[in-house]
Parts: structure tokens; sequence; C-alpha cells
């Protein structure tokens, strides 16, 4: 896969293409493939069953998005337990 493109399609409207420098990880665990990957352009990237999840370079965007709107619709953030990740 060095050297090759990752390039995810959905619904021929939309394509997510990086090149890939290296495959760091790539195992079937009894449930999903696992597979990080080097890219160019975000860094270290995690594929489950081939389909992109997050990526090094775009890690904060991903995790801002899923935990605001929690934290700005809680009536208490006192104490927080934010539990996720793969």
């Amino acid at each position: 896969m060095a050297g090759d493109w990752y390039d995810e399609i959905h619904d021929d409207r939309m394509r997510i293409g990086f090149r890939i420098r290296g495959v760091l990880f790539d195992q079937q665990s009894r449930y999903q493939r696992v597979t990080v990957v080097e890219t160019e352009m975000l860094g270290n990237a995690l594929l489950i069953d081939g389909i992109w999840m997050t990526a090094a370079g775009d890690e904060k965007s991903y995790h801002e998005l899923i935990t605001h709107p929690a934290l700005c619709s809680a009536p208490s953030i006192a104490r927080v337990l934010v539990i996720g990740g793969g």
C-alpha cells in the first residue's frame, strides 16, 4: 500500500483520497480489520474495515465536534466524563 492512494467514495457524490506513505499496522481482530497508515497530508491515520476513522492531523477537529454539543447543552459541567475512541 505504500505509495498508493486511499480512496473512499460515498454515493458517487463525495470522494476522499490520501496518498499513503506506508502501512504501520494491519491486523484482523475478532471483530474488525484495524489498519494504521501514514499519510503525507494528515500524518498517521486509523482505518476500520477499510473505512477512514480519524488521523493525527484532524484529531482536534474531530474531538471538538463530538464534545462541544454535549458540553454546551449540559445543565451543569462541574464533573465531566468523556468516553470514546477506538
